[in-house]
């Protein structure tokens, strides 16, 4: 059976801002890197073939710390990054939401991050039959999932939260959404 894990990366001092971050390179903070590690340790026992992860440093030192913990390979995909904002990128999310109550106007669309989602997801059945894999990515990369899949409206979920799917019989199945056991 093909199992995917999407992992939601560790906090950074912008989610305790509030503030939107997008395409902006914002690193973990310690809180981050030790929801990380307490991930890791979660799973240390569960035998992955690989960790996909996002560009952007938030994703990739989750990813890295995981990796730690299991000895899986980490892979970078662009494609697993966050929704763009654009011009309300460092902004308060209050700040963004009254100045740009449709979203900023260079903000990438939501049906574009929704194609990166079903690009990624079809690559994923495309190229294993079977098999673990972690992918490390963003609240707005996960919440496309739910939109492609599963018609969900969601909101974000926690920091390394894990969402937890299978493809079996030609469908995707949601097994678990938004977890923090490890916390």
């Amino acid at each position: 059976m093909l199992s995917l894990w999407i992992v939601r990366h560790g906090e950074t001092d912008w989610n305790v801002q509030a503030r939107v971050q997008g395409w902006t390179d914002i690193p973990l903070n310690v809180t981050g890197e030790l929801q990380a590690h307490q991930l890791g340790k979660a799973v240390s026992g569960v035998p992955f073939r690989e960790i996909i992860a996002s560009d952007l440093s938030r994703a990739l030192t989750t990813a890295k710390i995981l990796s730690e913990y299991t000895g899986t390979p980490v892979s970078v995909d662009e494609t697993l990054r966050e929704r763009g904002f654009g011009s309300a990128e460092g902004m308060p999310r209050s700040q963004a939401d009254e100045l740009y109550p449709d979203g900023a106007p260079d903000a990438e669309p939501l049906d574009s991050i929704d194609a990166r989602a079903q690009d990624f997801l079809n690559r994923i059945i495309r190229n294993n039959a079977k098999g673990r894999f972690v992918c490390v990515t963003h609240g707005g990369f996960v919440r496309a999932v739910m939109r492609v899949l599963f018609s969900q409206q969601v909101g974000s979920p926690p920091n390394t939260s894990v969402t937890s799917l299978a493809f079996a019989n030609g469908r995707w199945i949601l097994r678990e959404f938004g977890a923090t056991p490890h916390l």
